[in-house]
């Protein structure tokens, strides 16, 4: 297994040199973080500053779902002094590491080597999360050593061991990439029945094992919170496994490479009767499998660098050594089907799966002594730098959602995509996740159904109170239920680690005591009124969500409290044309023109030069008869745009009727 290439320097091993160059200059040019790695620096930036692992500073809540990565950050961190460009670089090294370890160690001959490197630089989805800010590099790193290890596992304590531990880092790392390990695991530990060697097996699981009592006894749960969050959807399984395979689908068609090498993975050990590649083959389908069960991701090919990476050592193993004839093939295979693809690395397409929101951060240009800071014009980073700015006064701070002063100074508010928003924002300003990712409430409430669905953001109902209770300092929840379920969990959270009744709490809250103290029908059901509530709870200062409650509102005759988010609404912006038309449309759609009149007033106020107000006026008098009126608003509005046939018509019919009447009526 695996010869060095120092000897020979004959074109293969120069080739080889060169492309693992160039792959580790392509990391470098590519190089950017997505918004979801933030979620965890600001956890790494309040334990470095002494606030303690948690997101907000109040609540003891485990937001990231990579203990190993986040300490390792953290260490880096706490050296440096800077985040952006120390994520960027120690991801940048652990793949380099192990691109290292495949290519001039588990590898047997150069142009098995080629071929990896080719397939890795061709990998649209390993490119990107090489540098995302997550835990994907770690995650390479670590199947690596695992192979490493089991490809040349002796029958003895000491290398079990050692196979073990490094699995438990694995575990440690991201929990459910040990489906990955599970098959080599059970090859080596359960068929050899020796009871003897199951103690050092045990010792080698106990980071994992230490970890899982230290998040018992700090968190209270074995589990990340975005686990709850995430994993608790109340999606039928088949919908699951339809989204999951959608996005199966969705990075076959732009990233063929990644897809086809882990296809190959699956099955050509198998088909090659090799046995340990099959294991790590096995592995790789479970884990393909699982993401198919969890609906996919909402990033594409975040999940699938593992399986990939993990496939392409399994065909490394598989094939050690290739003919020329099928290594130029093979090679010319991968470029081809690189170029023609959407998001050719190649072609410098790398950023193309990033979503909504990339972080461009070039340690190229920091090593020349440029330091890469975040983008300054994106709407998540300027909220988060307003509400650090503002943390003290947030009143001088005009944003959609809710915001307000708690009387410790912190400030509260609401948000989606909270990641960038909460590092740039600092530990003074708490924010409630509602998509429940980093809160410890929402997580535990059971999403409600939504056809657009997006995995890992599903929409919760922010239970009314709850807002306030961050806001008043107590238990404010109006649900009885709910209110006597959060008590309990704010104990965990936030009183003393060692207190008595805190671990007697961890104990029944775990074991599911206060389950029924939730009324899961309530939240996974909620009617449309329920959720255009919820969203105006959420974001209280948005027009548009005010105005969507004044519809259901009319739909239901409340026309009271419609008129009041109308006029809510309106107030938020005095200066929106738009929304004094919308305003005005439904009030004439629900009958109430006399109302509407007023608001196409304040629009052409506001606007006077635009005609869409005049005839909107018009068409609400002439639906209260009018007439007159109706005329005299078109006649103003042709005064403006005398070129508008429409205008002009409705002005003749209009006088012709009055004409008939007999009596017309200057207004």
């Amino acid at each position: 297994m695996g010869k060095p290439y120092l000897k020979n320097a004959n074109a293969e091993f120069i080739a080889i040199v060169c492309l693992y160059a160039a792959l580790i200059g392509l990391f470098c040019a590519s190089a950017s973080l997505v918004e979801d790695a933030f979620i965890t620096f600001r956890t790494i930036d309040n334990f470095i500053n002494g606030y303690g692992l948690r997101w907000n500073i109040v609540e003891r809540v485990q937001s990231y779902t990579h203990p190993l990565w986040m300490f390792v950050l953290s260490t880096c961190y706490w050296l440096s002094g800077e985040i952006v460009l120390t994520a960027v670089l120690a991801s940048i090294f652990a793949s380099a590491l192990g691109i290292a370890l495949l290519v001039y160690t588990i590898a047997e001959s150069k142009r098995t080597g080629i071929l990896a490197l080719l397939a890795l630089g061709t990998s649209q989805a390993y490119v990107d999360y090489t540098t995302s800010g997550l835990e994907n590099p770690l995650t390479h790193l670590l199947f690596a050593f695992f192979v490493l290890q089991y490809a040349r596992l002796r029958d003895t304590p000491r290398d079990e061991f050692v196979l073990s531990l490094i699995a438990a880092l694995a575990l440690l790392n991201r929990m459910d990439t040990i489906l990955l390990y599970l098959p080599a695991l059970y090859s080596v530990f359960i068929i050899r029945r020796d009871r003897t060697r199951w103690r050092f097996v045990l010792l080698g699981f106990t980071p994992f094992a230490a970890w899982e009592i230290f998040s018992l006894a700090y968190y209270g749960f074995p589990f990340p919170n975005t686990a709850y969050a995430k994993l608790q959807t109340n999606i039928p399984l088949p919908e699951l496994a339809g989204r999951g395979l959608g996005y199966l689908a969705d990075s076959l068609t732009s990233d063929p490479i990644t897809c086809g090498v882990i296809a190959s993975g699956i099955t050509l050990p198998y088909l090659a009767k090799r046995s340990a590649p099959a294991k790590i083959s096995l592995g790789v389908l479970m884990y393909v499998l699982y993401v198919v069960a969890i609906g996919g991701g909402y990033m594409p090919g975040r999940f699938l660098t593992a399986p990939f990476f993990a496939s392409l050592y399994a065909l490394v193993l598989t094939f050690p050594h290739i003919p020329q004839r099928k290594f130029a093939l093979a090679a010319a295979a991968i470029v081809v089907c690189n170029l023609f693809s959407p998001t050719s690395t190649l072609r410098g397409k790398f950023l193309a799966s990033r979503g909504s929101f990339h972080l461009a951060a070039n340690p190229l240009a920091a090593l020349v002594g440029k330091r890469p800071e975040p983008l300054t014009d994106h709407i998540w980073i300027n909220r988060g730098l307003k509400l650090h700015a503002t943390s003290n006064d947030p009143g001088a701070y005009f944003d959609i959602y809710f915001l307000a002063k708690t009387a410790q100074g912190r400030t509260i508010t609401t948000g989606r995509a909270v990641g960038l928003t909460g590092f740039k924002a600092g530990p003074q300003v708490h924010i409630i996740d509602v998509h429940a990712i980093n809160d410890p409430l929402l997580a535990r409430t059971p999403p409600y159904y939504n056809p657009g669905w997006i995995p890992g953001h599903l929409q919760r109902i922010v239970p009314e109170g709850y807002i306030e209770t961050h806001v008043k300092g107590f238990n404010s929840i109006e649900d009885e239920g709910l209110k006597a379920y959060y008590g309990h969990l704010s104990t965990i959270i936030s009183d003393p680690i060692f207190d008595l009744k805190r671990l007697h709490t961890i104990i029944h809250m775990n074991l599911g005591f206060y389950d029924d103290l939730i009324d899961t029908a309530q939240y996974e059901h909620p009617s449309k009124l329920d959720i255009l509530r919820n969203e105006v709870r959420i974001q209280p200062h948005n027009p548009a969500a005010r105005i969507a409650l004044a519809r259901g509102l009319f739909k239901i005759d409340d026309r009271a409290r419609g008129n009041a988010e109308l006029d809510t609404a309106l107030q938020l912006n005095q200066a929106s044309y738009n929304n004094h038309i919308i305003a005005g449309n439904m009030r004439v759609e629900f009958g109430m023109a006399q109302e509407a009149s007023a608001v196409f007033l304040q629009a052409i106020k506001i606007d006077p030069d635009n005609t869409d107000a005049y005839v909107h006026l018009a068409a609400a008098l002439l639906s209260v008869d009018n007439i007159p009126q109706a005329r005299s608003t078109y006649e103003k509005a042709w005064a403006i745009d005398p070129s508008n046939a429409a205008i002009e018509e409705m002005i003749q019919k209009l006088t012709e009727f009055e004409s008939r009447l007999g009596h017309p009526v200057d207004p």
